[in-house]
């Protein structure tokens, strides 16, 4: 089965999986496509040692703003076992008690959201003529780090 994001396959995903969750996972002896179990139950303790390793993670409540984002990961979420999700509000404060009432991440480029668990993307890069406008990529990676933060 493969997933077709763009062309990176399963095996890409599995090297965002240890990417997220941390390089000491990382099993050097076989490829990458194929995870040793003993690295497939250590990530699973890792995630959430006080459950047992059975643990859900949470949910990623994407702003409005984001939505092409959204759509260009949703899939590679799914993937590394996380629920994204638009947010059915338009205002803020809608928004932070939806993601309360649900134990989410919310996912935004809004530096004024007022909530505990939030992913602030930024608006501009930083590149050789100035600043630029924000490409998916970068999110993309810029994401995978704070979602590291966030669950682990």
């Amino acid at each position: 089965m493969s997933v077709k994001d763009g062309g990176g396959g399963n095996s890409n995903m599995l090297v965002l999986i240890f990417y997220v969750l941390g390089d000491e996972h990382m099993s050097t002896t076989r490829p990458v496509s194929t995870p040793s179990p003993t690295v497939l139950s250590q990530v699973s303790d890792k995630r959430a040692p006080e459950c047992g390793g059975m643990h859900e993670p949470p949910t990623l409540i994407f702003d409005v703003g984001l939505v092409g984002f959204y759509r260009y990961v949703r899939r590679r979420l799914r993937v590394l076992g996380f629920k994204a999700v638009i947010t059915p509000y338009k205002f803020d404060h809608q928004l932070v008690e939806y993601a309360r009432r649900h134990n989410a991440v919310i996912v935004t480029t809004d530096r004024k959201l007022n909530y505990e668990r939030i992913i602030i993307l930024p608006q501009k890069f930083k590149t050789n003529r100035g600043l630029g406008k924000p490409k998916y990529e970068k999110w993309w990676t810029i994401l995978c780090r704070q979602l590291r933060r966030v669950v682990g």
